[in-house]
């Protein structure tokens, strides 16, 4: 199965900055993944790209040889590419398993108007490819409750264009952050929980709450979506993106590891990354035999060519040397040699000896016994009072009171 992300979005929400923190993450967790550069108006990338539309065409050639502008020449390099899309099967086949990243163009109109992206995509999709959008917006949208407005009805606008599983991100949390934080180092208390509201956002209180600006610490001034004559067409708006009930947005901080790997696993979960994947069986590594004292290893040369020299007593009597050696005996030796083989077979490496104290085995039949014998006084002792009442002629029992079930006892 081949998979592939689409990183779309407005000018200047951070797609290569996002492309190039995700292709880190995954070089850190052992994981193959190449980026594809779409935009072919790019001067600088923070990424090396495996696959670049620049060596097929590039905007400057078109606005130099054509006359076009640079939104019409962006249209016409990727209508251009479409047009020649086996050069783009000649580069993806040596990538034919492995993790697509594609750096898309900030112009939005081509996700909300024009078919080039969507062809793109299903050019893709006939080779084999499970495609996720993953729309990026800056978290300056925040500042205000109508410009965020705006943003989230091109994201909506973007989802239903592509009709491929989508993925809205809020990026830049980091330079939010740092641009709200006091000089003293800092945050205000009630920030962390006004991105909250963003993030999962509620339509009718965003278009009646008030919203802060500037400096954190300054007074609330009103937004201006409920100011004016817009009224009614901003709560139309919002409407339309509480009917849809589709649009949400996950944080993005690239100087938070946590914050990456849950971006990234929303994103293989949305194309079932990893479920065609066998799972690899554990390296289990064997200790080798114990080689007896005195032979030498067989890289070395065989003991017969390296003679261990004898010496002698006056007395005749052999020295230590040319004695044979006994077994070792230390005890952590054959601890360790028990360990390496009880992992060699697959059982653990430590068990629990059996106890063969008998102390506690005697205290717990003490117990047992006296609670027996507990038992057996408070049966003795319930008998008489669970007995039939007294007989003809006797008055009732002492401590009775004479009632039973409030009901007086008849008279004999």
């Amino acid at each position: 199965m081949k998979h592939a992300q689409l990183v779309i979005g407005t000018a200047g929400a951070g797609k290569s900055t996002y492309c190039s923190t995700i292709m880190q993450h995954c070089e850190a967790s052992r994981r193959t993944v190449h980026a594809m550069n779409l935009d072919p108006a790019a001067e600088y990338l923070a990424y090396t790209p495996s696959i670049d539309i620049r060596d097929l065409i590039t905007l400057e050639e078109v606005m130099d040889d054509l006359r076009y502008g640079p939104n019409g020449g962006l249209v016409y390099c990727l209508e251009y590419l479409l047009d020649n899309f086996e050069w783009m099967e000649n580069e993806l086949d040596d990538y034919q398993d492995d993790y697509l990243i594609i750096d898309c163009p900030g112009q939005i109109e081509l996700y909300t108007h024009f078919p080039v992206m969507k062809d793109f995509v299903g050019h893709l999709q006939r080779l084999g490819y499970q495609v996720v959008v993953v729309y990026l917006m800056d978290a300056q949208f925040t500042d205000d409750a109508a410009k965020f407005i705006s943003g989230s009805l091109a994201a909506l606008s973007a989802m239903i264009q592509l009709e491929l599983p989508h993925i809205n991100v809020l990026s830049k949390i980091d330079i939010y952050l740092q641009r709200h934080t006091t000089p003293d180092g800092t945050q205000p208390r009630r920030l962390g929980r006004r991105l909250d509201r963003f993030l999962n956002f509620d339509i009718n209180r965003l278009l009646t709450d008030k919203n802060r600006r500037g400096d954190m610490d300054r007074p609330i001034a009103r937004s201006n979506v409920q100011q004016g004559n817009f009224a009614s067409l901003n709560s139309a708006v919002a409407r339309l993106l509480e009917e849809y009930n589709m649009v949400s947005f996950l944080p993005l901080d690239i100087t938070d590891e946590d914050s990456i790997e849950l971006v990234l696993s929303h994103a293989d979960h949305a194309i079932q990354y990893g479920e065609d994947l066998e799972p690899r069986e554990p390296k289990v590594r064997l200790c080798p035999a114990p080689r007896p004292r005195g032979q030498v290893s067989s890289r070395i040369g065989p003991p017969s060519r390296r003679p261990r020299p004898s010496l002698t007593l006056p007395s005749g009597r052999p020295t230590r040397s040319d004695r044979p050696s006994p077994a070792p005996t230390d005890p952590g030796t054959r601890r360790r040699r028990l360990e390496c083989a009880n992992l060699a077979v697959g059982t653990p490496q430590y068990k629990r000896k059996p106890t063969t104290d008998p102390e506690p085995r005697m205290r717990r039949a003490h117990m047992f016994a006296c609670l027996l014998a507990l038992l057996f006084f408070f049966l003795h002792a319930l008998i008489p009072l669970l007995g039939a009442g007294p007989g003809p002629g006797k008055g009732p029992a002492p401590g009775h009171c004479g009632v039973l079930r409030g009901k007086k006892r008849p008279d004999t």
